[in-house]
């Protein structure tokens, strides 16, 4: 019976791993809204158009003084974390895609000839980087429309992005970023027990105390 309830564990555990964790998001020129979408469940994320909640100010705390050092290993580790943050990405963007991609934008300036002038500018940029887009992820486009009112007086727009990837790509992510990052970590602490590190550091201590 235990290896029963084991391998239901297992199986529930597999597909939970492997369902795929959609995110969407709505702007209506208004609000926007993003929720996440996990099978028949619906997790709302934010909604521009409620009221936010005032936050209390914090007392400022007192910035300490950072030596040359500090300020070098600080460096050190915003470059170890962007590398491996690269890397991470790399993998992600192989496994995200991106569905259901729906622009609606219908471009009004209150004059005709403005109105022109931002129907060809608006054009001339969206439909290059919706084809870098499809070269980068895999996109799915779902309705492109871009027109002009030559009556109107504003801006009327309704953008759906939805963008999918299962759990388990998001872990072996996470485990190759914190793998990567372990990594330099323990590199450059080899590289400061090396010998002549360790020499160089002894001489710089003998000139400042002679």
């Amino acid at each position: 019976m235990g290896w029963i309830i084991l391998a239901a564990i297992a199986v529930l555990v597999a597909v939970l791993l492997l369902v795929p964790i959609a995110l969407h998001v709505r702007y209506d020129g208004e609000k926007t809204r993003t929720w996440i979408r996990v099978l028949f469940f619906k997790i709302p994320v934010s909604d521009s158009s409620k009221p936010k909640k005032k936050k209390k100010q914090k007392a400022k705390a007192k910035k300490k003084k950072k030596d040359s050092k500090d300020v070098f290993e600080t460096i050190t580790s915003l470059c170890d974390f962007a590398c491996s943050g690269l890397k991470a990405g790399k993998m992600l963007t192989k496994h995200l895609s991106f569905y259901g991609v729906s622009v609606f934008w219908k471009i009004a300036r209150g004059d005709p000839y403005e109105t022109g002038i931002a129907f060809g500018s608006a054009n001339a940029v969206l439909y290059p980087v919706f084809g870098v887009l499809a070269n980068l992820f895999r996109v799915k486009f779902e309705r492109i429309e871009v027109v002009p009112d030559f009556t109107a007086e504003k801006d009327v727009y309704d953008i759906m992005l939805k963008a999918k990837i299962s759990p388990f790509n998001l872990l072996m992510a996470g485990v190759a970023f914190l793998f990567d990052m372990m990594k330099r970590g323990y590199q450059r602490s080899a590289d400061k027990d090396k010998p002549e590190n360790t020499n160089n550091n002894t001489k710089e201590g003998a000139l400042k105390n002679g």
